[in-house]
């Protein structure tokens, strides 16, 4: 099982983030990185890619880092990246949970909100 945090933002949409590292992100990279519609991030890491090409020409072993390590990072601190972007849209932490997967995690929440204390 893993952990999921759940965020909440004003108008009661939730989304969930599992702790730990991001196959999606490390797999797809960009593609994920724009999926999740974090476009800044999206810059930074194009230009980042581009400089590192740009300093490959001259040392060609930079080639593993770009091709390698960028999205090895990536997939360390893609869940982190997209709870600070939750954060910045106005979503704030309302629970955490230990599921299977994204959609028990969801259910669970459900269940946990519609519970009168």
């Amino acid at each position: 099982m893993s952990k999921f945090k759940i965020f909440k933002n004003k108008g009661n949409y939730v989304e969930t983030v599992k702790d730990g590292f991001s196959w999606p992100a490390l797999l797809f990279g960009i593609f994920w990185i724009l999926y999740k519609k974090m476009y800044i991030v999206l810059l930074l890491s194009l230009i980042l890619g581009l400089f590192l090409v740009v300093i490959s020409i001259d040392y060609p072993e930079l080639d593993i880092v770009t091709n390698f390590a960028i999205p090895v990072l990536l997939g360390v601190f893609g869940n982190r990246i997209f709870e600070d972007h939750l954060i910045r849209k106005g979503y704030s932490i309302v629970g955490e949970i230990e599921a299977t997967s994204k959609s028990e995690a969801l259910i669970a929440y459900g269940n946990m909100s519609n519970k009168k204390f």
